[in-house]
C-alpha cells in the first residue's frame, strides 16, 4: 500500500509541474506572438506615416509645381487627392480597429490591413507617376 501511495504522490507530483511547464511554454509563445505583432505594427505604422509625410508635402508644395497646376485645372488634382485621403482614413481605421483587436480577430484584420496598405500605396505611387506626366 505504502509503494501504491507513493507512487500516487510522484505522478501527482509531476503532473503539477508538466502543468506548470505547459503554463510557461504558453506564456513564452504568448509573449513571441505579442512581440511579433507589435514589430508588424510598427512596420505598418512607418509605411502609413511615410505616405502621410509625402501627401502632406507634396500639398504644402502643389501651388508651386507645374504639373500640379496642370492637374488643378483639370480637377484630376483634386479628385486623386480625395481619393486618396479616403483611402488614407479607411486603412488608419482598419488599423485602429487591428490595433484593438482581440486574438482571434488579429490574423483576420492583419490581411485587411496589408491588402489596405499596399492599395493606398500603390495609389499613391500611381498619382506620382501621373504628376510626372
Amino acid at each position: 500500500m505504502r509503494i501504491v501511495m507513493a507512487i500516487f504522490v510522484s505522478a501527482l507530483a509531476m503532473s503539477t509541474g508538466c502543468s506548470s511547464w505547459r503554463d510557461s511554454v504558453h506564456a513564452e509563445s504568448s509573449a513571441d506572438l505579442a512581440r511579433q505583432r507589435k514589430e508588424w505594427q510598427q512596420q505598418i505604422e512607418q509605411r502609413l506615416k511615410q505616405i502621410d509625410r509625402e501627401m502632406d508635402e507634396l500639398s504644402a508644395k502643389a501651388n508651386l509645381d507645374a504639373n500640379v497646376t496642370k492637374m488643378k485645372a483639370k480637377n484630376r488634382y483634386y479628385d486623386r487627392m480625395a481619393e486618396l485621403e479616403k483611402q488614407r482614413t479607411d486603412t488608419r481605421q482598419k488599423y485602429e480597429s487591428l490595433r484593438k483587436a482581440t486574438d482571434q480577430k488579429w490574423e483576420q484584420l492583419k490581411g485587411d490591413v496589408e491588402k489596405a496598405a499596399d492599395a493606398m500605396e500603390a495609389g499613391w505611387k500611381k498619382f506620382l507617376e501621373e504628376l510626372k506626366s
